[in-house]
């Protein structure tokens, strides 16, 4: 039996006032809620009792109002308000499969074993039936896996650090990059992702991750592990890594199942950003996006083997993902004064990419200019099913009925509204008023005259 204050909302001269009861005490086994009257009168209330209703009163001011039942028992006219409502304002109840997608189409036990541990903050789920997404059948297909013969390495965040490079990918991205690096920590499994025009980068992007880990710990890395690649394995990286005692550690040539963990993180986030460009139809040069997406998505989901997101692990704070939406889904962009007239519409539609960093600031693409614009204010329509396919048009013909004409082409078509619109007309003209035969339409006279002349 525990004692608590219960916020509630009481029924007081003719309207609904917010209330609260103290001292409350609450029993398991009582299936029904009790209401004493000698505590009220302790606590300096009037309880008057009249015909079939109760009223409690002090100093002439109405708190309460209870009816008499056909069991002579007075029930109340309370109800019970939930304080968590004003906590949870920023909390988003939707159903499984928005949330789905919304996490880069991530494995649903996954996501429902993150809710309910209170691993991420931001999400309530509303419904978590399993459901077929054909948009992951798509991107994830794949062979099964073989045996895995892998050591269990207790390593502390930062220590154990895996590299390596993607690419080059066949299309441009938006920021004219072709290749990509990621770097995962082993402990926590948290990445970075950066991207590159040129392979010859890596050692620059190291140089400045590797000053990262030495100003977040203290200390610097214990080991490197990457492929056999030669931007890894050169002389300008051996000088850099000696003097730091950082040991680097290389699979054999063209076996790269040794550097299995890496290998597989590269295909997880390969199908996770495939699928969602394939899930809303958008062009091949946002992959550099929908990459970006998948690794701040996956840093905050659950990984194998641990207890807890590789983002509280790196972070030591729980991550909030309330500000995820669907990726594609239409974005609603505010304009700023400066930027617009006075009647000028307040914004302009775009499509969410992906997130800058780890602010709540989104990524929006304009398809008219390709660019990137970043934004807080923002609505946005997860609705909308239909992506982008650049220089392809596409129509949509439903299934006809039986007593339903086939669709027809569109020139067609409109011919035969104009008919139907001049057939209409002359019925609205009526029958008493005939159209002039244009046989018997004659010149004016004057015209006559001067064609004479």
């Amino acid at each position: 039996m525990a004692c608590a204050k219960l916020p509630v909302v009481a029924l007081c001269s003719y309207k609904w006032c917010k209330a609260r009861i103290e001292n409350v005490l609450y029993v398991p086994k009582i299936r029904k809620n009790l209401f004493s009257v000698g505590v009220c009168t302790d606590k300096g209330f009037d309880v008057l009792f009249k015909g079939k209703l109760v009223t409690i009163n002090r100093d002439g001011e109405a708190f309460g109002v209870g009816v008499q039942q056909d069991n002579q028992i007075y029930r109340m006219l309370f109800k019970v308000r939930k304080p968590s409502v004003a906590r949870e304002a920023n909390v988003s109840t939707v159903n499984l499969r928005v949330w789905h997608e919304r996490m880069g189409h991530v494995n649903n036990k996954v996501l429902r074993k993150m809710t309910q541990k209170g691993l991420i903050r931001g999400v309530k789920l509303a419904d978590i039936d399993n459901f077929f997404c054909e948009s992951c059948a798509f991107g994830k297909a794949h062979r099964l896996s073989f045996k895995k013969n892998e050591t269990n390495r207790k390593t502390k965040p930062g220590e154990y650090i895996h590299s390596d490079v993607w690419g080059p990918f066949s299309t441009e991205s938006i920021g004219d990059a072709r290749f990509c690096i990621i770097i995962k920590d082993d402990a926590s499994e948290f990445r970075y992702l950066y991207f590159m025009k040129h392979k010859s980068d890596v050692f620059g992007i190291f140089q400045k991750y590797e000053k990262l880990i030495n100003n977040k710990f203290g200390k610097p890395m214990k080991i490197l592990r990457t492929d056999n690649s030669r931007e890894y394995c050169n002389l300008e990286m051996k000088r850099y890594l000696e003097p730091r005692g950082i040991e680097m550690v290389n699979t054999a040539p063209y076996t790269p199942q040794q550097n299995g963990k890496a290998e597989r993180d590269n295909r997880t986030i390969i199908e996770s950003a495939r699928t969602m460009i394939t899930a809303k139809k958008l062009p091949l040069s946002l992959w550099a996006e929908a990459v970006g997406t998948a690794v701040t998505v996956l840093n905050r989901v659950l990984a194998t083997g641990k207890e807890k997101t590789p983002y509280e692990i790196w972070f030591g704070k729980t991550p909030d993902v309330s500000h995820f939406r669907v990726f594609g889904s239409d974005a609603y962009m505010h304009i700023d004064k400066q930027f617009r007239k006075k009647l000028d519409p307040k914004a302009t539609k775009l499509i969410l990419v992906g997130y800058q960093n780890d602010s709540i600031n989104y990524r929006l693409y304009n398809p008219q200019n390709n660019k990137i614009y970043i934004s807080r204010d923002v609505i946005f329509n997860e609705k909308s099913q239909l992506g982008l396919e650049i220089g392809k048009e596409f129509e949509y013909i439903l299934p006809a009925d039986e007593n339903e004409d086939v669709a027809k082409p569109v020139e067609q078509q409109q011919k035969e509204e104009c008919l139907e619109a001049q057939e209409e007309y002359k019925n609205q003209l009526g029958n008493d008023r005939q159209l002039r035969d244009r046989a018997n339409i004659h010149r004016p006279l004057r015209f006559e005259i001067d064609r004479l002349r």
